[in-house]
């Protein structure tokens, strides 16, 4: 039996690259040598007035620029966000459910497909890389909790979360918007369409299986 296909060293390519940007990596690296320039720039005079030996301030430039991997590793394992610093664990597995169960009989469903994915929902759910959010987007450009989607008097709308890249509605970048009968949704520029469906008429309650890790 055949496994699944293979990427090519281009796609794995592209993934690594937007994994290190959506991690910041290449941002904290480049902060960080500059600011390590800068102390070095200056560290021949401090250490001058403080009477250490001249290969102190060899020791100390060399020590600052040796760390630029270590700083590196750090950006790509924990994520600085609203909440604080917190371990960054990368996408997880696919979240093995079609239909979120429905908690008000009347209220108008939204229908989102992804790819080859559909869902159903009747009730708020966010949607975001991380695998606690009911949809769940395995892309390096998408945040960890990228949008909130909330069903408000009757209406379904879209609210960006903060995420690093925002969110696209009908090609319009917006902060939140209203979902029409038929929208589509990006997560970043040039990004896969979400797209999105409002049905009026109440859907078939089916309870959702757990996520699966």
């Amino acid at each position: 039996m055949d496994g699944p296909p293979k990427k090519s060293l281009a796609g794995r390519t592209q993934i690594l690259l937007g994994e290190l940007k959506r991690r910041k990596v290449f941002q904290v690296t480049s902060v960080y040598l500059v600011a390590a320039w800068g102390l070095s720039a200056g560290a021949a005079d401090i250490f001058e007035v403080l009477d250490f030996p001249s290969w102190a301030s060899r020791f100390f430039v060399i020590t600052l620029f040796s760390l630029t991997p270590l700083v590196a590793v750090i950006a790509w394992v924990f994520e600085l966000s609203k909440t604080g610093v917190q371990r960054d664990l990368g996408p997880r597995s696919k979240i093995d459910q079609t239909t979120i169960l429905a908690s008000r009989a009347n209220a108008p469903v939204l229908k989102a497909s992804w790819l080859d994915q559909h869902f159903t929902f009747a009730k708020d759910f966010i949607a975001g890389r991380d695998g606690t959010c009911a949809l769940q987007i395995i892309d390096p450009l998408v945040s960890r909790q990228h949008a909130k989607f909330e069903l408000v008097n009757g209406r379904w709308r879209v609210r960006d979360l903060g995420s690093a890249n925002g969110i696209a509605v009908n090609g319009d970048r917006v902060e939140a918007a209203w979902l029409d009968d038929a929208s589509s949704m990006t997560f970043y520029p040039g990004g896969p369409e979400l797209k999105l469906t409002v049905n009026k008429s109440p859907a078939e309650t089916q309870i959702a299986p757990h996520p699966t890790r």
